[in-house]
């Protein structure tokens, strides 16, 4: 199994357009690992990918990947999903001058029930899937949790979170077992989910300083309210068993640099095999 990051950064990506933090001037001058896009897994061995961040089609063309045979979406929230008009790649705009004509391939789209009701009613993005849906360029499909689906030699099911609106995903691939979490594990106890090889999940916020316990953020910031921060995280890998975990979803507005990440993350792993993730990191499991 092949999974490749495409992008590593959360809500905002690094840098940052129009901020001039050292941070975001450190990304542009250094490039990858230290800029990071908008949120997005691929599984290359099957062409699966896990949501479509708005600079999804750079990411694409970026891995050089061109077998997109499945999306499965997280959640409805704007950095997972405001790249959906990537299934526009389907359109032959040459060859038509009323109306697109789709060429001969389309993308199977899977949305769990839950996800797809927030969809319903958030950003029209049910709306515009659907349409797609009706010009041929996607296969919508609604799936319900724990449902199996049977890609090939792959099948992937999912999993409600604690925050009702969110699904992770377990990918099987003959023995190979991965587990990702694309955001929002806040309150999420895991529960006899088995082995994993790998886990994929979001590093939350680093709201303490590991090496002298002094706080990064303010206990009342709103952030520190809606969101895992990493100790949280932490707790949640302890109830899981898996062989590797590599984080994802890095906030920009956390202020860290790739190198202090992996300082606080090898702080905490005690010499297991934890990773911070990186755009074009490629995993093989």
């Amino acid at each position: 199994m092949k999974i490749e990051i495409l992008g590593s950064g959360g809500a905002s990506i690094t840098p940052k357009p129009l901020c001039n933090c050292n941070l975001c001037k450190n990304a542009k001058l250094k490039g990858i690992p230290e800029s990071r896009l908008g949120p997005s897994v691929f599984i290359h061995d099957a062409g699966i990918l896990f949501d479509t961040p708005e600079e999804i089609s750079y990411m694409l063309n970026r891995s050089n990947i061109t077998n997109l045979n499945a999306c499965f979406y997280s959640h409805h929230h704007l950095d997972h999903t405001m790249g959906l008009r990537v299934f526009e790649c389907n359109f032959d705009y040459r060859n038509s001058f009323v109306k697109p004509t789709p060429y001969d391939r389309n993308i199977d789209v899977y949305v769990p029930t839950f996800v797809r009701k927030v969809m319903e009613s958030n950003f029209s993005i049910w709306e515009h899937l659907s349409r797609y849906q009706n010009w041929g360029l996607i296969n919508l499909h609604t799936v319900t949790e724990n449902e199996k689906i049977k890609l090939n030699d792959y099948i992937v099911s999912t999993i409600q979170l604690a925050q009702t609106f969110v699904s992770g995903y377990i990918v099987e691939n003959l023995d190979k077992r991965v587990l990702v979490l694309m955001d929002e594990l806040l309150d999420w106890i895991p529960e006899k989910l088995g082995h994993f090889n790998c886990v994929i999940l979001p590093i939350g916020l680093f709201t303490v300083n590991p090496f002298n316990n002094e706080r990064r953020w303010d206990e009342k910031h709103p952030l520190c309210r809606t969101e895992a921060d990493f100790i949280e995280i932490k707790n949640i890998i302890s109830k899981l068993d898996t062989d590797k975990v590599v984080f994802i979803h890095i906030e920009e507005v956390d202020g860290l640099d790739n190198e202090t990440l992996k300082q606080y993350v090898e702080y905490y792993a005690n010499e297991r095999d934890w990773q911070v993730g990186f755009d074009t990191m490629i995993i093989e499991i």
